[in-house]
């Protein structure tokens, strides 16, 4: 299983709670699945591209988590959570 915790999941994106269920069970490639799903379906949400991003990089995918927090932080400038997990990967934390 996957510590949630420390992965932050933002539950106001649209199906964040069936792809932490996922991923807290460790099934990275379903819980991406259904992250993606989320960002086509909410293109404008940061949010949605936070939670794909978070996925990234439980699945070790650390170019795609930080394009991912990125266009969140695009969308968001003041996403505290995307902020803080980006500077945690680009300082080499769970990259």
């Amino acid at each position: 299983m996957v510590e949630l915790q420390k992965w932050e999941i933002d539950f106001s994106a649209p199906r964040a709670k069936e792809g932490a269920r996922l991923l807290a069970f460790g099934r990275v490639s379903e819980a991406t699945a259904v992250f993606q799903a989320a960002v086509q379906e909410a293109p404008e949400s940061p949010a949605a591209h936070y939670n794909l991003a978070i996925v990234h990089q439980a699945g070790g995918k650390g170019d795609l988590a930080r394009a991912g927090y990125r266009e969140a932080l695009r969308l968001d400038p003041g996403f505290a959570r995307a902020t803080l997990q980006l500077k945690s990967l680009e300082a080499g934390a769970d990259a």
